[in-house]
């Protein structure tokens, strides 16, 4: 067994050697004077070296100690090598332990990974209601009731769609916790069938004009999202009215009074004749067609030939 005289007087060589403690224990003296204390051992059929720490920080009398843990770690079947490393994993995540942490720390992670910004924005939104309940608390701590506490006050607002959002999130970021061994657990997927699933509701189509306009103000008037607003407003230039609908009946008069053909009239008369031929769908070609039906020389009859030209 080492002394302590030996080890303080133990000089660098021009190659590295070992002093041998006992029971595996090593003090490595290295070329540049420093000595560091290692444990070699067995494990698994073959031969391994633990680090267990430097000279004279480590001192002889806790070498041996964290060499006698180590022994007990292979009689437990483990090797204490891989412990070491799992706890130095451990050790760096425990830093930051709270949910808040560990979702900015997700966040982090989905910008890198390229998501759009309006993505971003919502899931910051949507954590941005889970934080004052939970937001301090540490991530494996936090149990179902606490997070189902955070969805039904979004729910008291009858946003029922924006919690089962969030629901989804909050399982995402437990599910990184889960990656990075901060916690155990997604406690919000066991939530799915204790939200309330929002009703579709549909609503009238608007035939009266006048409530076209107040619409079409409405949507001028949106201050939104960006890209809600842009699509409100390209939507009444984009959207083909229907002749049920307000617009649709504008859009008839307007070709009555210019003298031209209906052309949702025209395409509901050619979808509804049995026989008829669809009705083109270019301005030229339904000109064309107009020619055909004025014109005093018969169309053929399908299953009769053509007559050749002159």
């Amino acid at each position: 067994m080492l002394t302590q005289l030996q080890i303080t007087s133990a000089k660098s060589k021009a190659k590295p050697y070992n002093l041998s403690d006992g029971q595996g224990l090593v003090l490595a003296v290295q070329t540049s004077g420093s000595k560091l204390w290692r444990f070699r051992y067995r494990y698994g059929g073959r031969q391994k070296t633990l680090h267990i720490g430097p000279w004279p920080a480590t001192s002889l009398a806790d070498a041996r100690e964290k060499c006698r843990e180590a022994r007990k770690t292979i009689a437990a079947g483990l090797d204490p090598a891989l412990e070491k490393k799992r706890a130095k994993v451990t050790a760096r995540f425990a830093v930051a332990t709270t949910f808040k942490d560990v979702a900015l720390e997700w966040i982090a992670k989905c910008e890198r990974e390229g998501r759009a910004e309006i993505t971003l924005d919502k899931i910051h939104w949507l954590l941005g209601m889970a934080y004052p309940l939970i937001g301090s608390h540490p991530i494996n701590t936090i149990t179902p009731t606490e997070a189902l506490s955070v969805l039904r006050k979004v729910e008291a607002k009858s946003r029922y769609e924006s919690a089962r959002r969030m629901r989804s999130i909050l399982s995402r970021v437990f599910r990184y916790g889960i990656a990075t061994a901060r916690c155990d657990r997604d406690v919000a997927a066991d939530l799915r069938g204790a939200l309330t699933t929002p009703r579709t509701v549909h609503h009238a189509a608007i035939i009266d004009p006048r409530d076209v306009g107040v619409l079409l103000k409405t949507m001028d008037g949106y201050t939104g999202q960006e890209v809600t607003r842009m699509a409100l407003r390209l939507s009444p230039h984009l959207v083909r009215p229907t002749r049920r609908t307000a617009l649709g009946r504008m859009d008839r008069a307007r070709f009555r009074q210019g003298g031209l053909v209906d052309p949702h009239r025209e395409d509901e008369d050619a979808a509804s004749t049995p026989g008829a031929p669809l009705a083109a769908s270019t301005r030229d070609d339904r000109g064309a067609a107009r020619d055909h039906r004025s014109s005093p020389v018969p169309l053929p009859v399908h299953g009769q030939p053509e007559a050749a030209d002159v």
